[in-house]
């Protein structure tokens, strides 16, 4: 089990670009935790990228719309 947890643990951190200087777990539970921990990290920031982009987009199309209404009225 220990080789099975470590295994996991090595292919998630290095996945997730993470390195191995920021977290020291030395036993196993404190790698489960660390795997748990990474994955929560990068779908936290998976989430708020998305918005930002679903947010940037929403705004760019509102900005094309109202500049059309303005300066492409039809006489």
């Amino acid at each position: 089990m220990s080789l099975y947890v470590t295994s996991v643990y090595w292919s998630i951190i290095t996945v997730s670009s993470v390195g191995y200087g920021d977290l020291h777990p030395v036993n196993t539970r404190e790698m489960i935790f660390d795997i748990f921990y990474v994955l929560f990290n990068q779908g936290l920031i998976a989430y708020i990228i998305g918005n930002m982009t679903n947010l940037a987009v929403h705004v760019t199309s509102r900005t094309r719309q109202y500049v059309s209404t303005i300066f492409f009225k039809p006489s």
